[in-house]
């Protein structure tokens, strides 16, 4: 736009239409630029954050809560026959375990007490103690530990109590 000869200096410009050149539409402040920019900044560490939350959601998670508490031997299977436990003649040889929420166990096989520690796969209990280790079977909410005595399995069913 050219300035006419005999327009006074101390005017300020206007467009003879009364418009600027440029529709609003097209002003690209520096200041909205740096907004926006921010904005997405922010967005993507939001989605970072929830993403890394979501990743370790999944992780780590050992339900223990499963198998916390006292069971007590409630069955016995000896050669293919299920008993109750009652049924035995195991006066003063009680079979229980006591799982902690901090990993620890007690366990009294036969009447014997040992303290040991256990971890919980879902699906069975890895118990260590002294120079032992005992795997037990997991299947909703019965725990089943399985003895070999000449090539026969006798198989002891916990059910919790506690």
């Amino acid at each position: 736009m050219q300035i006419p000869q005999n327009y006074p200096q101390n005017l300020p410009l206007q467009n003879p239409t009364g418009f600027d050149e440029r529709p609003k539409a097209c002003y690209t402040d520096y200041n909205d630029t740096e907004r926006v920019r921010n904005v997405r900044r922010i967005i993507a560490c939001l989605l970072i954050c929830a993403a890394v939350l979501l990743c370790f959601a999944g992780c780590g998670s050992d339900d223990n809560s499963k198998i916390v508490g006292k069971w007590q031997a409630t069955k016995v299977k000896l050669k293919g026959e299920i008993i109750n436990f009652s049924e035995l003649e195991s006066e003063g040889k009680e079979f229980s375990f006591d799982f902690k929420e901090d990993g620890s166990c007690k366990a009294v096989l036969g009447g014997v007490e040992n303290n040991g520690s256990y971890t919980f796969n879902q699906t069975t209990v890895d118990i260590m103690y002294g120079n032992k280790e005992e795997k037990l079977k997991y299947d909703r909410g019965v725990l089943t530990l399985t003895f070999y005595y000449n090539n026969e399995a006798t198989s002891y069913l916990f059910t919790k109590i506690e």
